[in-house]
């Protein structure tokens, strides 16, 4: 086994029948620290062969002259800036990396939690688990109530935006009031967005709307026609729920990826620990 570098010299102490401060715990938080030291590494490198990647893609396009691919490029460019979400156009294996990255940082935590247990250090046990749950939080998250919120620029579908917040230790938004309704529209005003994905879904089944949570909405805001219809509608197949920030946070039912009028972002929350 390896022993984390921090508590080396300590632990060589003991092997020589001298006496050092490093326990156990020593061990538990350093192996840790390690392991975010790494995952953040990896985060940084996968970043930077992105920017690289779009760096080279947009000179190529400027060389051939291509202006509409040009300008869709510019867009791209400033969602990875503003989400840090690997775009599709990048290499696949770049957001496998961060994916791996993502979970084995979450088992180091769970590990961790575990042998605090082992050790009877309830304690910081607790203090882990608490970490773990804040750790992927988006830095910049902005508090609401008993919740944090950030908004995420990126094109992609809405089952790709509810995969991303769980990865990251949150979920998709579940708005629960008119007050949050709002809070979530200015959010998406701050940024310029004109709609993003929310955490509603009648996929299950048709007509059933319901959360990522598995709760039934007891507060909805859907969009009515001057014609007296209004959302949702189920048009051409239906099933997901999205904000629009310039009707003022009416709701409408769209399809998976909305191709007319692309939500270019969503919205995720967690929990106050």
């Amino acid at each position: 086994m390896r022993i984390p570098k921090v508590c080396f010299w300590l632990t060589m102490t003991f092997a020589l029948g001298l006496h050092g401060p490093c326990s156990y715990g020593d061990l538990i938080a350093d192996a840790l620290d390690e392991a975010k030291d790494k995952y953040h590494a990896e985060i940084a490198e996968c970043h930077d062969l992105v920017a690289k990647f779009l760096e080279k893609r947009e000179s190529q396009l400027r060389a051939r002259g291509d202006k509409a691919a040009l300008d869709e490029l510019v867009l791209v460019r400033a969602e990875f800036e503003s989400s840090g979400l690997i775009p599709d156009i990048a290499l696949r294996t770049l957001k496998s990396r961060v994916s791996r990255a993502i979970s084995a940082m979450a088992r180091e935590f769970e590990k961790a939690v575990q042998d605090y247990t082992r050790a009877d250090n309830d304690t910081m046990a607790a203090s882990v688990q608490r970490e773990s749950k804040t750790f992927f939080r988006c830095t910049d998250a902005k508090l609401f109530g008993s919740n944090y919120y950030k908004v995420l620029q990126a094109d992609v579908s809405w089952e790709q935006a509810a995969l991303y917040c769980q990865q990251i230790k949150g979920r998709m938004v579940v708005i629960n009031s008119p007050d949050e309704n709002d809070f979530v529209t200015r959010l998406g005003k701050e940024v310029n967005l004109d709609r993003v994905w929310i955490g509603i879904t009648d996929r299950q089944k048709e007509g059933e709307w319901v959360w990522v949570d598995g709760s039934k909405p007891s507060f909805s805001k859907w969009h009515r026609w001057g014609n007296g219809h209004s959302e949702p509608n189920d048009f051409n197949g239906e099933d997901y729920g999205m904000l629009s920030i310039v009707e003022g946070g009416d709701w409408h039912d769209v399809p998976n990826s909305y191709i007319e009028n692309v939500a270019r972002g969503f919205v995720c929350e967690w929990a106050v620990d």
